[in-house]
């Protein structure tokens, strides 16, 4: 069975057979000349390898010798030929992308054609459709996330408060996330501690946790351009009690945890069990907090932190948190059948792990404001 597509996007079923592909481990031959290297040295002739050495061929990848094909390929493979009479290279308008590769072309698609369409496409669709480099970003919620900026090895600190955030699953994932915030450009602890002194709260208090007292600096519009969150792991898993994802938990914590952050939904009893859980981690020792805001407003808050700045972006993902960084390329506006973009994040896998990142963002930094009640 053949399968072909455009692959537009970074989800869907293409992307998936593609993955499905890759992982399974591959021989790869990029585009251009491949040479062979064939041993003569006992006289016999060079036969079919010296016939096929340095053949142009078009990038392609082979799991196994039983496995699928993996095929790849663009516009230049298909461009026919473009002959010197004819056009000059400083002059045409696809020589930032053909570089002379259209010189050597035995194709068929007119190059007036490929112009035409260059001129009326944007940049994007353009290397989405035609160069097939990447896929469209257009229905993507990070649209500002690239795995090459952020995406960096980060380990543990250990002078970093470190945090949790926890999405809950059965059938579906269960979601932990391991972060540490650097950088937030807000007084020191020790500062803190000796405005609070004189506090109420704080004399009855004195073990106040870090998570506490960042608590105080909530904002209903923080700024975050001097904030860096670091998420140094992740932990997937289906199927399993909250007991075995305590226990994984606990053995996977780098350091003393300031604070957990989790879903709001956490909280609802079970009528088979009488409990939920949340109760469960609490009655295990881990206690949760459940910030309650609005899916967009923690999307907005992540979108912050992708923002280009000097001294890098305010997110930075560890290469092991693979999940997380797929979910952040994956995360996209649902749809209706008609193909009309919605106002909110489709629900089909990669939103357990952007959930669980918004809940320690929102459970960080955003604050709602009192409810007012006004009697008449």
């Amino acid at each position: 069975m053949e399968v072909f597509s455009t692959m537009h996007r970074p989800f869907g079923l293409m992307a998936e057979l593609v993955d499905n592909i890759l992982k399974r481990g591959t021989r790869n031959a990029e585009l251009g000349t491949q040479e062979k290297e064939t041993d003569h040295s006992d006289g016999e002739a060079a036969g079919e390898d010296a016939v096929f050495a340095g053949v142009p061929r078009s990038e392609f990848r082979v799991p196994s010798s039983e496995g699928p094909l993996l095929l790849k390929w663009c516009l230049w493979e298909v461009i026919e030929p473009c002959r010197e009479e004819d056009r000059s290279c400083s002059r045409c308008p696809l020589w930032g992308d053909c570089a002379g590769r259209a010189r050597e072309a035995e194709g068929y698609f007119p190059i007036d054609d490929a112009i035409a369409q260059k001129s009326r496409a944007s940049r994007e669709a353009w290397e989405a459709e035609m160069l097939c480099r990447r896929p469209l970003t257009e229905s993507r919620v990070f649209t500002e996330f690239d795995a090459a900026r952020h995406v960096a090895p980060v380990g543990y600190n250990a002078g970093l408060p470190l945090y949790r955030a926890i999405d809950f699953g059965y059938a579906n994932p269960f979601v932990c996330l391991w972060a540490q915030v650097e950088d937030c450009g807000v007084k020191s602890d020790a500062s803190r501690e000796r405005e609070l002194a004189g506090t109420q709260e704080f004399a009855g208090n004195r073990e106040l946790t870090l998570a506490a007292r960042a608590a105080r600096g909530r904002q209903s519009d923080p700024d975050l351009s001097r904030v860096r969150l670091r998420v140094i792991g992740e932990y997937v898993a289906r199927e399993r009690p909250v007991s075995e994802h305590a226990r994984q938990m606990a053995a996977r914590d780098p350091g003393p945890v300031a604070a957990t952050y989790a879903d709001p939904a956490g909280w609802q009893r079970s009528d088979v069990t009488g409990t939920g859980p949340c109760q469960e981690l609490a009655r295990l020792g881990m206690r949760v907090r459940t910030p309650r805001a609005g899916i967009l407003e923690g999307v907005e808050l992540v979108r912050r932190l992708l923002k280009e700045r000097p001294g890098g972006p305010g997110l930075v993902i560890d290469p092991s948190c693979r999940w997380l960084a797929r979910a952040m390329q994956e995360y996209h506006w649902d749809e209706t059948a008609d193909g009309r973009r919605q106002e909110r994040p489709a629900k089909d896998g990669a939103d357990h792990l952007i959930d669980a990142l918004r809940y320690l963002m929102t459970g960080l930094w955003l604050r709602r404001g009192a409810v007012r009640e006004r009697r008449w």
